[in-house]
């Protein structure tokens, strides 16, 4: 079984109401990466694929930020640069 960071763990929140749709990821520490607030004119999967394609993007970033830099056990700088 593997074992998950829980430093590393990502809660995604999504709502759909009858003309929009809110979509949110939360790190373990409860700070926002990524939030969106957009109408869906009834094309639902539409406006859900999107805003989770414009996640995916951000999301990307920090995790690489994460891997390579918050778990950087040589101290250095040279993981940021």
């Amino acid at each position: 079984m593997t074992s998950v960071d829980p430093n590393n763990v990502l809660r995604v929140g999504l709502d759909v109401g009858s003309t929009t749709v809110k979509f949110v990821v939360v790190n373990s520490f409860d700070d926002v990466l990524f939030k969106k607030y957009a109408k869906h004119y009834s094309d639902i999967k539409a406006a859900v694929t999107s805003m989770i394609n414009d996640a995916r993007d951000v999301l990307a970033v920090w995790n690489r930020f994460y891997c390579e830099c918050l778990l950087c056990e040589c101290e250095c700088e040279c993981c940021c640069e």
